[in-house]
């Protein structure tokens, strides 16, 4: 499996996941899946999540806050 290839199919585990109402716990046993390969693949796309609103904040200096 490629890179983009185990992205890819993580991002599908995790999408899965927020649209169930399982709890992490329930969620990773009914798919067998290993606590820490999910946790490690969520905060991953979270991380990611916060670099792009990040760079997508536009930019304000302490100047402009101050008037």
């Amino acid at each position: 499996m490629t890179i983009e290839e185990r992205i890819d199919y993580w991002k599908g585990i995790i999408e899965k996941y927020r649209e169930s109402d399982l709890s992490v716990a329930e969620f990773w046993k009914e798919h067998n899946i290993s606590t820490g390969r999910f946790y490690h693949w969520r905060r991953r796309f979270s991380n990611e999540h916060c670099k792009e609103d990040i760079i997508r904040t536009p930019f304000i200096s302490v100047l402009q806050m101050a008037l």
